[in-house]
């Protein structure tokens, strides 16, 4: 830098002895800082011969003009310490802070890029399970199939108006809506629970499931609600819910309970047996029987609901396929063939352990029924003798093991009207699956008391 003379020397900070001007001095070698080691104080000048330069105690600049004002000492010791490690605390480079503001931006700009990349891809693959479940709907659905016509099915869900949820489960929630003025119970699955809707809608769609003892299904559509991809059942609504949330607010008169029993009975033998004609139907086991998944109908009858689980006996049935995972259902109304694994492959193996389920949902209705003015509290099968969550080793050690069966208590025992139902009951969780009541026997049975309960009225 060309000094005021236009000269090529550089200027410095002087502290004495200046050549240029008061604190000012001019050299055309460098500048120098020097520590007095005996008073601490700092002694800034030009150096023209490097000599002070050499110095340990001195430290040397050459850029800019009066680089050494913003050299720093160390703090000094005392007198005779000894030499002092000078610092220097200039400004640094602005280069420096350029190239870190560059890295810092250019970080930003490629994580907002990755970001943006990831967000696309995930857009891609939902639109690509979107479009797949869509042709899921074309394969299983027919405008000859149960429910809403085939058109009206696949767009269903954008005239659907969702009120108020009405449940939750581990497959997903059930919301009460409207369509075209009518209320509708809308079963929403999430997409990681593909497998039960897929299921669920193909039972219903492929066999034709009608029957006023199962729960009327409507619809399947797939729908994208706040960028995530939502799977949708449509059925028919009914108010009271479920036989379980029902039975824990209300006890049942002798004839609500037959009438409740009969129904529950009449939508499995339903199931558990094939029409023949056409439309005709196969047998179907539910595989997941409990007082969750019966729902109550305005007349007290009752409707079967949750296929999710179910399995169909056509033709070219194999249990190797269809049934994979043999455990599924809820543990606490599992049968004890299921608990210990020793359920055969066979079909009616199935049926047998649909039974035992039943028969616990019986036992339910049946603690409610009013005997000389009372009822007994509602419970789940087994509430006082596994936790509120049982494990497969403690439902195992109860019905496997002990053999153990829900409570019924004594004033229940000597009550004659039940004598017949408690019967049945017994029948249908003995621990030998061969030696149950199946479903047709029970609704016979079941029959007979509906209609002696209508004569006593």
């Amino acid at each position: 830098m060309r000094n005021p003379n236009g000269t090529n020397e550089r200027l410095c900070s002087c502290s004495n002895n200046c050549n240029y001007d008061r604190n000012i001095c001019l050299t055309n070698y460098k500048c120098y800082a020097e520590l007095n080691q005996t008073t601490g104080t700092k002694i800034l000048g030009c150096d023209s011969i490097n000599l002070k330069c050499q110095k340990r105690e001195t430290v040397c600049c050459d850029y800019p003009n009066f680089c050494n004002s913003n050299i720093r000492f160390a703090e000094t010791g005392k007198a005779g310490d000894g030499p002092n490690t000078p610092l220097i605390s200039a400004t640094a480079p602005v280069s420096v802070f350029v190239v870190i503001g560059f890295l810092l931006a250019a970080a930003k700009i490629f994580s907002k890029w990755r970001q943006a990349r990831e967000k696309r891809e995930a857009e891609k693959q939902r639109q690509r399970m979107f479009n797949d479940y869509k042709l899921y709907l074309d394969t299983v659905s027919s405008g000859t199939s149960s429910g809403l016509p085939f058109l009206v099915q696949r767009t269903v869900a954008n005239e659907i108006t969702l009120l108020e949820r009405i449940g939750r489960g581990r497959y997903g929630e059930v919301w009460m809506g409207r369509y075209h003025n009518e209320n509708i119970a809308v079963k929403v699955y999430s997409s990681k629970d593909e497998v039960g809707w897929r299921r669920e809608t193909e039972i219903y769609n492929s066999y034709q499931i009608r029957h006023e003892n199962i729960l009327t299904y409507y619809a399947s559509d797939v729908c994208s609600r706040q960028s995530f991809t939502q799977l949708w059942l449509v059925v028919q609504y009914h108010k009271d819910g479920s036989l379980y949330s029902y039975l824990q607010s209300n006890p049942v008169t002798y004839r609500q309970m037959a009438i409740m029993c009969h129904s529950v009975a009449a939508g499995l033998v339903y199931l558990h047996q094939d029409v023949v004609g056409s439309p005709g139907k196969p047998a179907i086991v539910h595989r997941d029987m409990k007082s969750k998944n019966v729902l109550v109908k305005s007349d007290l009858t009752c409707c079967i609901c949750d296929l999710e689980h179910a399995i169909a006996y056509t033709v070219d049935w194999d249990f190797r396929e269809e049934s994979v995972n043999i455990k599924v259902g809820t543990k606490r109304y599992m049968s004890p063939e299921l608990l210990d694994s020793t359920i055969r492959t066979s079909f009616s193996s199935f049926k047998a352990s649909d039974i035992y389920s039943f028969s616990l949902v019986l036992w339910e209705i049946v603690m409610r029924c009013i005997i000389s003015g009372m009822a007994e509290n509602h419970n789940v099968p087994y509430w006082n003798i596994v936790s509120s969550d049982p494990s497969y080793e403690e439902m195992h050690q109860t019905v496997v093991i002990n053999q153990i069966r829900p409570m019924i208590p004594k004033r229940i025992m000597a009550e004659s009207s039940l004598k017949g139902i408690l019967t049945i009951i017994k029948e249908c969780w003995r621990q030998n699956p061969l030696a149950r009541l199946t479903a047709l026997n029970v609704k016979k049975k079941l029959q007979k008391m509906v209609e002696s309960s209508e004569k006593e009225t």
